[in-house]
């Protein structure tokens, strides 16, 4: 058997490197595809734990807050008064000084501190805040009622970081000590 020769084994080579080059091209554009879908994945994974880290430090720090603020008693325990907010002689720039439930309304710190003013974040853009408000023991998930008198109050606490709500925590406070 002779081998072939002449312009059909030319052709042949000629048409296998064009193929190659062809396919070498789909190949880098598919791997293009693949690393950047990979590295979008990988984005994504990553926001995803901050988000979750966020979350949990935000609920970290809504759960002390109420802690301090629902062992305080129901009512001012100098004065009794009804009225939500701060009494008397009471300063909202310092929390040491509350000593009711309702002395937290309207108080909104940033960054957040514990009560003898330590800071609890390194990151100075947590803040936290906190409405108190009466409601009506029969529907403590409806609207807010004018008076203290019907035994139960309402705390929420918001925690927000760089001006975005992370986590909302609310509890109840009774009358009854």
């Amino acid at each position: 058997m002779s081998q072939r020769t002449g312009p059909n084994r030319r052709s042949r080579h000629t048409r296998s490197r064009g193929l190659a080059l062809v396919e070498s091209v789909m190949g880098i554009v598919l791997v293009s595809l693949v690393l950047v879908c990979a590295l979008k994945g990988a984005g994504m994974i990553t926001v995803s734990r901050r988000v979750t880290l966020e979350r949990v430090q935000g609920r970290q720090l809504a759960e002390s807050l109420m802690a301090e603020i629902v062992v305080l008693p129901y009512t001012d325990p100098d004065t009794a008064s009804l009225l939500i907010g701060l009494d008397t002689g009471e300063t909202s720039g310092s929390r040491s000084s509350f000593d009711d439930v309702d002395d937290f309304n309207g108080y909104s710190q940033a960054p957040v501190q514990d009560r003898n003013n330590v800071a609890l974040m390194n990151d100075g853009r947590w803040e936290w805040k906190v409405v108190v408000d009466s409601v009506n023991p029969a529907a403590p998930n409806g609207s807010a009622v004018v008076t203290a008198a019907n035994g139960l109050k309402r705390v929420t606490v918001t925690v927000s970081l760089a001006g975005k709500t992370v986590y909302t925590l609310r509890g109840l406070r009774g009358a009854v000590d």
